[in-house]
């Protein structure tokens, strides 16, 4: 590799607070073995006000460029602004809890080396707790894809998605337009950038196993519901427009975009099941149900699910419709830890 041009990599990291991870995501970067690189951080008002651009400006951990704006963004606006700041031939996005092994950088240059004409590039990761305890480990994938068979893996549930850890060029990044915004708290966004990049070149993925993706706890709201919904809605609405306008999505998304969409909301209905009825409104088991026969429709046109034709989707709704019945299973459930991602 050293008989090559060196590849240039910036790493982005979108913040609005430290936190207790910001800390130990820049010291795993500090550790790179690979020297071609800077870290760029997106800040606004809010992480004036909590001293996180105090810190950062104090941390001696890794030099960082700040980039600071003295309005406060929503985390959709703020990943919005990583297409207008000047970056390296190479990019990637990761998130501030995040954690990327010693040789993350070294591996990545030499696979981009290696395949000068994929597009995306991707490595195995494991899955660690808040705090920093292993949980597991992503499923495998293979080494190299098309768009056709990421399209597949992707809504097939085959391999692990997650926002860090993917390598792309700067300059495919900003034609796309960056990271699609109009996603509530850029839910789905990533998946959806992710595939329009698959588009443009192979998707090459490391064996090894070179940063650590962080779960978390969390609970279920109703305005979480909402916005999860807000956000499923739209990417439904996408894989529609592709299904009409991108050959090479077309045909995984016709044979695997409807058991995708049932797996999804009816997620979303169970979720509902852990909140009382006035916590949720309208948010019944029935009202996601109806959310996916019309995101189905969109895809299939004429064609309309048998809604009560899946036994887990059928038992919701049973549970749903008698009230001592609901709220047994709602105490049952929330005694129950399951992270989940946002």
């Amino acid at each position: 590799m050293s008989q090559l041009e060196p590849i240039y990599f910036s790493i982005i990291i979108p913040v609005k607070w430290k936190g207790d991870y910001l800390e130990p995501a820049l010291h795993s970067i500090a550790k790179q073995t690979y020297p071609y690189f800077e870290v760029l951080i997106l800040l606004d008002k809010s992480s004036i006000e909590n001293g996180t651009v105090a810190w950062l400006q104090d941390q001696k951990i890794v030099p960082v460029t700040l980039h600071v704006s003295y309005q406060e963004f929503g985390i959709a606006e703020n990943w919005g602004r990583i297409k207008d700041i000047d970056k390296k031939p190479y990019m990637t996005i990761m998130g501030y809890d995040d954690l990327l092994y010693p040789n993350f950088l070294e591996q990545m240059a030499a696979s981009i080396q290696e395949h000068p004409e994929g597009s995306l590039f991707h490595a195995h990761f494991d899955l660690i707790d808040a705090k920093g305890n292993k949980m597991g480990d992503c499923k495998p994938m293979k080494s190299e894809y098309n768009a056709s068979q990421f399209m597949e893996a992707m809504i097939r549930f085959s391999i692990t998605q997650m926002a860090t850890g993917y390598v792309f060029r700067s300059s495919d990044y900003n034609e796309i337009g960056g990271i699609p915004t109009q996603y509530p708290n850029i839910i789905y966004a990533d998946i959806d950038l992710f595939l329009q990049l698959s588009l443009r070149g192979k998707v090459h993925v490391l064996p090894d196993t070179l940063f650590a993706f962080r779960w978390h706890q969390s609970t279920t709201r109703t305005s979480k519901l909402e916005t999860l919904l807000q956000a499923l809605n739209l990417f439904a609405d996408q894989l529609a427009q592709w299904k009409q306008t991108t050959p090479a999505f077309a045909n995984s998304i016709e044979f695997y975009a409807g058991d995708y969409l049932l797996k999804e909301y009816r997620s979303l209905a169970h979720s509902s099941l852990r909140l009382t009825k006035q916590e949720r409104g309208q948010y019944s088991v029935l009202y996601f149900m109806y959310s996916f026969k019309n995101a189905y429709q969109k895809i299939y046109q004429s064609k309309s699910p048998a809604l009560f034709n899946d036994w887990s989707w059928f038992l919701a709704w049973c549970i749903d419709q008698v009230a001592p019945l609901r709220e047994l299973f709602r105490q049952w459930r929330n005694k129950r830890s399951k992270p989940i991602i946002l």
